[in-house]
């Protein structure tokens, strides 16, 4: 099959709206930059927009598949070569003959890119930056992601006619994807997308099929899908996490940091409200709505889902008690770096009893913050009471972790261990 091919290249990448916009560059081809990546431009609030990049077609048909992509290795070689630093930032570039790659490119290199003889066309981009950064930090080589299609059928038209199409364009995908290259986790029946684990011949792929609009990290936890799965009632308890509120600085009296916080609740609130004003009955059913926290609690089935990982305030969902926030999340999450950064609190003179397994002081995240007087006091275990609280389980050391490490909520308090709970827990 690769014999008959002749292949062209993609570059994937951010651009800034150039001067070009309102004038095209000296010598510039003016039908290689297409009005979309301009009008994204406009809409864009960082003023970037992902586009597409194609080269000229590169290879012959009795070549073999390795030597057309070395070939179109090379077109890609020689186009960046052309670009001054600064102009392209690469970020992302499989190795097969599909030959993309992602970056970010500025207005400069815009202008570059329509002057170039290599470059046939500068359409909108279909795969975001973070796709790459999860394919290359994967242990397997795949990404979990969400697949956006072109819209099927009319909004108007009844259920039963619009999940029809979307099963139509979402069998077409499927279809064109090679084993191995995209294993599906969910199909959505009322909304046009597809989630599942792709590796960069999927995404290859996918860049080029006409009925795929962007692919981009599925904010969905693969746990929910199974939960639904295999629930009675087709729902399953979730957490959902919201965009962050933009904060004021927290500065001034008493009175005046109280109204710094009910201003952060009342947009707190309003984020809130805003999702889950698209949900119909039965698709999400609220448990927790906290007044301070940019996040929901409750019950949702597969509709409720497409709605999260479609909405633009939804940053992620996961299952409660096994939603994987690191402290590198979680501390700016509870605004503790707030506390660090604006108020200068970071638990320095304070200690902090933690009664527990124990602590492991070898453990780097607490070495140095352990007070004097660690004690033990095991008497109905056979333990004993008195100095010392080694521990043999690690909880007590991750507790006291989460409090003292150098990313934690008080990397400068010390902590005194107390050991109330034997290495069984």
């Amino acid at each position: 099959m690769f014999r008959s091919m002749i292949v062209a290249g993609l570059i994937v990448g951010f651009v800034v709206l150039p001067q070009a916009a309102q004038g095209e560059p000296p010598g510039a081809d003016e039908g290689k930059v297409q009005a979309d990546v301009y009008a994204a431009l406009k809409k864009s609030a960082e003023g970037t927009a992902l586009v597409e990049v194609t080269l000229t077609p590169v290879g012959h048909e009795e070549f073999t598949s390795g030597e057309r992509r070395a070939l179109v290795n090379k077109r890609q070689d020689e186009v960046l070569a052309r670009m001054k630093p600064g102009e392209f930032k690469l970020t992302y570039r499989p190795d097969d003959m599909a030959a993309m790659m992602a970056g970010y490119v500025n207005a400069a290199g815009l202008a570059r890119f329509s002057t170039d003889p290599d470059v046939v066309a500068v359409g909108p981009g279909k795969i975001t930056s973070d796709v790459s950064t999860k394919l290359e930090k994967s242990d397997d080589g795949t990404a979990f992601v969400c697949v956006i299609l072109k819209a099927a059928g009319k909004e108007k038209s009844s259920p039963k006619k619009r999940k029809a199409a979307i099963k139509r364009v979402q069998d077409k995908v499927l279809a064109r994807l090679e084993p191995g290259e995209f294993k599906l986790a969910w199909r959505f029946e009322t909304a046009e997308m597809l989630v599942g684990h792709i590796n960069a011949t999927g995404v290859a792929r996918l860049a080029n099929d006409p009925d795929v609009v962007m692919i981009r990290p599925s904010k969905i936890n693969p746990e929910l899908f199974t939960e639904i799965e295999s629930s009675d009632d087709r729902t399953t308890a979730a957490i959902v996490f919201l965009k962050r509120v933009n904060r004021r600085k927290w500065e001034g009296s008493r009175s005046q940091r109280r109204l710094i916080l009910e201003e952060k609740m009342c947009k707190v609130k309003a984020i809130q409200e805003r999702v889950l004003s698209v949900f119909k009955p039965g698709e999400f059913r609220i448990t927790h709505q906290p007044r301070i926290g940019a996040m929901l609690g409750g019950y949702v089935n597969a509709a409720g889902l497409a709605k999260l990982e479609a909405h633009p305030d939804v940053i992620g969902a996961g299952v409660p008690g096994r939603a994987k926030l690191g402290l590198i999340e979680s501390v700016p999450f509870i605004y503790a770096d707030m506390v660090h950064d604006e108020l200068g609190y970071t638990g320095a003179g304070i200690t902090v009893a933690v009664l527990d397994t124990g602590i492991s002081q070898s453990n780097p995240d607490v070495q140095g913050d352990v007070a004097a007087g660690a004690y033990h006091y095991l008497k109905r275990v056979g333990g004993g009471v008195g100095g010392g609280a080694v521990d043999g389980h690690g909880h007590g050391t991750n507790i006291a972790a989460i409090i003292t490490s150098p990313i934690g909520v008080a990397p400068d308090a010390k902590i005194l261990p107390i050991k109330i709970l034997a290495t069984i827990g």
